[in-house]
């Protein structure tokens, strides 16, 4: 049996557990950025590099996984990934220094890219197109849940056993995943993995998705960037805050789970998927404006805006780039990914060390200004789609 005609629901909600707990791993980190600072006796930027090394390998993995995922199929390349991605996790869980550390992280970033590329294979295979959507905007808002749940374990738990059992538990999940998956139909090899440079290089000079690409870089720039240095910001504003608290600013993740399987009618109830990407940059930047209110409890909720303006961006725009060159998808994916998280691992970096450079108010003047940049490509894909008489969501 291929993934054209999965079993009934097993086999899929296998995958939707696993993409959740591969999130959870992903992001686990964030909010103790200052715990490990701290533990280990080094600078805030380099404890940022736990994600950083994550995002720079989901960036490049477009580029580089071609050969591979020619050779293995989707679910052996799942099964050995998470696996593989769950021991690392135990030793994360008991490294003696940050080197090591890091190096695992190195590690866990090399295998993220082959699960996250292998699950979306198995939830995008259907004979129905309409189930293709359902189950794509399962996989999406999957991965959205397991970056919020990943964040609150990551601090919540960290603070009732510890920062190493913590990793160690979520390692015993990604075993467990894996051991499920063995039971898991098996399946053809992934699809358009053999990309064309040439192909590619058409797409981005092809002047609308130009803009689409320069447009998610800007916005997930920005709320990279936000959720990288929030950690640092609370421990600013109280020295004794405990991690568990940290990962609440996340929360508003919760909005973004409902926005992944509620596009389509957002787009419908705006007019235009460009019109509600034009609402979502104005309720981002108004969150990013909230959120120089020095108050814990402001800062969750200034969390819910930004939130919500990003993820109707990001669900809209992969939809919308998507409909304008459906028989070249697995070429506009890949560059959608590699752009995705080069700003990820970008917003990482950048805005932290502006933030101990200026401060935090500069920050958020940088961060608004650079939403507010996002409008110009953004106005130019509306143009693009007036001219073609196209309001594609």
């Amino acid at each position: 049996m291929t993934l054209a005609d999965p079993p009934p629901g097993r086999s899929f909600r296998l995958v939707l557990a696993t993409t959740f707990a591969s999130f959870c791993a992903f992001y686990a980190p964030q909010p103790l950025l200052p715990t490990f600072a701290l533990e280990f006796g080094v600078a805030p930027a380099r404890s940022a590099l736990l994600l950083t090394v994550c995002f720079v390998a989901l960036a490049i993995a477009p580029l580089l996984y071609g050969a591979v995922l020619q050779r293995f199929s989707a679910q052996r390349l799942l099964l050995f990934s998470t696996a593989a991605l769950g021991l690392l996790q135990l030793v994360f869980a008991s490294a003696p220094d940050f080197t090591t550390l890091l190096g695992s992280r190195v590690l866990q970033g090399l295998l993220l890219p082959a699960i996250f590329t292998a699950a979306v294979t198995y939830c995008s295979r259907a004979r129905d197109p309409a189930a293709i959507a359902r189950r794509v905007a399962a996989y999406i808002g999957t991965t959205i849940l397991g970056g919020l749940c990943g964040r609150l374990i990551g601090g919540g738990l960290s603070d009732a056993i510890g920062w190493r059992a913590t990793f160690a538990c979520i390692g015993v999940l990604l075993l467990a995943c894996a051991f499920g998956l063995t039971r898991a139909a098996r399946d053809q090899s992934v699809p358009g993995s053999g990309r064309s440079l040439s192909a590619s290089l058409a797409i981005l000079a092809t002047p609308v998705f130009a803009a689409g690409y320069a447009l998610i870089f800007l916005v997930f720039f920005t709320f990279s960037g936000l959720l990288t240095v929030l950690p640092f910001r609370l421990v600013a504003l109280d020295a004794d805050i405990a991690a568990g608290t940290i990962s609440l600013v996340y929360l508003g993740y919760l909005v973004g789970v409902l926005i992944a399987f509620d596009i389509a009618r957002i787009g419908r109830l705006a007019g235009s998927a460009e019109r509600a990407m034009g609402v979502a940059l104005v309720v981002f930047a108004a969150g990013l404006a909230l959120s120089a209110w020095p108050q814990v409890p402001v800062l969750i909720a200034a969390g819910f805006l930004t939130s919500a303006g990003m993820f109707t961006v990001h669900s809209t725009l992969s939809g919308n780039l998507n409909a304008r060159l459906p028989a070249q998808s697995s070429l506009v994916n890949g560059l959608y990914i590699a752009i995705y998280y080069s700003a990820g691992a970008l917003g990482s970096v950048l805005p932290l060390a502006l933030f101990q450079q200026l401060g935090w108010q500069a920050l958020l003047l940088v961060l608004i200004g650079t939403c507010a940049t996002a409008a110009l490509p953004l106005w130019w894909l509306a143009r693009q789609s007036r001219a073609a008489g196209d309001t594609t969501g």
